[in-house]
């Protein structure tokens, strides 16, 4: 609108500013260059300043959103005064672009203006002398028509306001582009290989072949030279200490990263050639963070599921032990559980991420320390739920209770991105002393805490 109003009502009254005198309308036009270099040079720093002040915003934003998050933290620290003047200072921050941004946005209205005026003033000045000259010299320029152009002049303000009002529209418009194209043009990374091997059905056959990865970005690898294989409905236990990379390991097989040529077969077919969506369709992963979403319950469950099957969300959430806590909620499956299921416990929100997994019958099952809220109890029975469940079905649980994995049908030791030991229960604790060492661990906790147990 704004631009076919400058196109059109001002070509028009230009137009007839120039057949009334030409003197006056090319005196006219010299401000009007200004006014374009003018907002020119003001656009870029609107634009500049603009950015800055969505940047503030964004930090304003993400602070205060961490800290709702994190509400209880805060209170059980004691911190609320410390983050309450660090929201201060992120304001302030926040407040001083805001001005900043306006002082530019109304240097550039305010130089339009003048410059308007200018031009008004010259009109005046040229047009009253050859009015002036009138009187000595055959009429030319009258009173009346120097009263027309200033009317027609007139009908230019709005236009030439109006591209003032654009040029600081554009600055801001360009500015958020520039934000919205960091994400809108991020290179897609994890794609499918242009030679696709066709393979319908996944048997879970998984090869570990001399694999090495390091993350993008760096150079240092987070696990070096791994081999071992899966055979089709083995289970197997992944353990090790925090950081020794048994989570990347298991991300891998989602193909979250690309790897090199054939460090990673699936059915003997190198992983990199598999599509992407066939292959992540066969996997059920329970991640360590177990997100939940901002729905209901038997949504969350049947996540998986193009329509909602009320019997088979019940069974799942029979297998993964948590129905019974389902049912004594008001809502029951109906129930909502807020932002990431702020209203469950740790422990609901990880065999609720079970029920997930579950609900879509994969050939590989991966759990990435899914038990580490859940006592042994509630552990032991979900195990034995999902040997029943888990027929020709390849499961990996990564864990750091033995318990946990010692009747899986072998364990892999990791440490420091290798692997130290692969083996049975019974194998490794007879020949690997680190795998001992923990063994004995865990053993005189639970003796210390009343268990009485051995592992």
């Amino acid at each position: 609108m704004i631009f076919f109003d400058v196109l059109a009502l001002g070509s028009m009254a230009i137009y007839r500013m120039y057949h009334l005198d030409r003197t006056i309308t090319y005196f006219a036009f010299i401000p009007l260059i200004m006014i374009a270099v003018l907002a020119t040079f003001v656009s870029r720093i609107t634009g500049r300043k603009f950015k800055a002040k969505q940047k503030a915003f964004e930090d304003l934003s993400d602070f205060s959103q961490e800290n709702f998050y994190g509400i209880s933290v805060i209170k059980a620290f004691v911190n609320e005064l410390r983050e309450i003047r660090a929201f201060a200072r992120i304001n302030q921050d926040n407040y001083d672009k805001n001005v900043s941004f306006i002082r530019a946005s109304a240097l550039l209205s305010v130089g339009v203006e003048t410059f308007i005026n200018v031009i008004r003033v010259l009109m005046i000045g040229v047009g009253g002398y050859l009015v002036y000259k009138t009187f000595s010299q055959p009429a030319r320029f009258t009173v009346g028509d120097l009263t027309r152009y200033i009317a027609y002049f007139g009908s230019l303000i709005w236009p030439m306001m109006a591209i003032g009002r654009l040029i600081n529209m554009r600055s801001q418009a360009k500015a958020s582009l520039q934000r919205i194209d960091v994400f809108l043009d991020e290179p897609v990374e994890i794609h499918d290989d242009v030679e696709l091997i066709g393979k319908e059905t996944i048997d879970g056959k998984i090869t570990f072949n001399h694999l090495t990865f390091a993350y993008p970005g760096s150079d240092t690898p987070v696990l070096k030279d791994i081999s071992f294989v899966i055979e089709p409905g083995e289970l197997v236990g992944i353990i090790g200490p925090t950081g020794a990379g048994k989570t990347t390991l298991v991300d891998l097989l989602l193909r979250l990263y690309n790897v090199r040529t054939n460090e990673i077969l699936i059915d003997d077919i190198d992983i990199m050639k598999l599509a992407i969506k066939p292959l992540r369709d066969a996997i059920g992963y329970v991640p360590q963070d177990n997100f939940i979403f901002s729905d209901v319950i038997e949504k969350n469950i049947s996540f998986s599921q193009d329509t909602i099957d009320r019997p088979l969300v019940e069974q799942m959430a029979k297998y993964s032990d948590v129905h019974d806590n389902i049912v004594d909620f008001p809502n029951q499956y109906e129930t909502m559980v807020g932002e990431r299921g702020v209203t469950l416990s740790g422990g609901q929100k990880q065999r609720i991420s079970i029920a997930r997994a579950l609900i879509k019958r994969p050939k590989i099952l991966i759990m990435d320390d899914s038990f580490s809220a859940v006592d042994t109890k509630t552990e032991e029975a979900i195990l034995g739920n999902l040997e029943a469940l888990r027929k020709n079905q390849t499961t990996i649980i990564i864990a750091h209770r033995i318990s946990t994995i010692k009747n899986a049908d072998k364990i892999v030791l990791v440490d420091d991105g290798q692997i130290q030991a692969v083996g049975t229960h019974e194998e490794l604790f007879a020949a690997n002393k680190y795998y001992q060492t923990i063994v004995i661990r865990q053993q005189l906790e639970r003796e210390l805490e009343g268990g009485g147990e051995h592992a």
